[in-house]
């Protein structure tokens, strides 16, 4: 009915010019005024929409950098127990060998106390070294006496010699029965 409303239309309605002047310029001016309004609304739905994908951007970008935090302080604490438990190991290690605990062994106690939760209930003082010392270097040395060598072992003495009553002919005959070689025949 609006495209309808023109000045043929009310002058067909029998209104006199000036009623249809009038009606003609308010009628103008509504639709300029819902033009206005209908651009400005579409502009405001425009921006809404990019506000709301914005503000979807930011709260990923949030989300993203909140977990990049969390991680850097899981990284952080990893790396602090890391160290702590590195120091524990080499302090233990160091009781270990004090201890005679046999060179080629220390991996294997070391890891034993580690698997058994040992290491982690130790407490190193100021100055590196572990809390109650002596009590764990003789637990170590009991637990572990099949590992402690005896620093002190000498080769035999000149009056008891290996090959004891024995002449070099006997001992050379023994050697060739011990390889699985026939006697020595003659005087080759």
């Amino acid at each position: 009915m609006a495209d309808n409303l023109t000045r043929k239309y009310l002058a067909s309605l029998g209104l006199e010019q000036n009623v249809v002047d009038a009606i003609i310029e308010a009628h103008t001016g509504t639709v300029e005024a819902l033009t206005t309004a209908r651009t400005e609304l579409e502009a405001l739905r425009t921006e809404n929409t990019q506000l709301k994908a914005s503000a979807t951007d930011a709260a990923a970008e949030k989300a993203r950098a909140d977990k990049a935090v969390k991680d850097l302080e899981d990284f952080k604490t990893l790396t602090a127990a890391n160290e702590k438990r590195a120091k524990l190991e080499h302090a233990y290690r160091a009781l270990a060998q004090s201890a005679k605990i046999d060179e080629k062994r220390l991996d294997t106690v070391v890891k034993w106390a580690r698997t058994e939760g040992i290491i982690d209930g130790l407490k190193l003082k100021t100055d590196g070294t572990l809390e109650g010392a002596d009590k764990l270097t003789e637990a170590i040395t009991t637990e572990w006496a099949d590992f402690v060598t005896d620093s002190n072992t000498r080769g035999s003495g000149p009056s008891t010699p290996p090959g004891g009553s024995k002449t070099e002919a006997d001992d050379l005959a023994a050697v060739r029965a011990a390889m699985g070689l026939p006697p020595e025949q003659g005087g080759k």
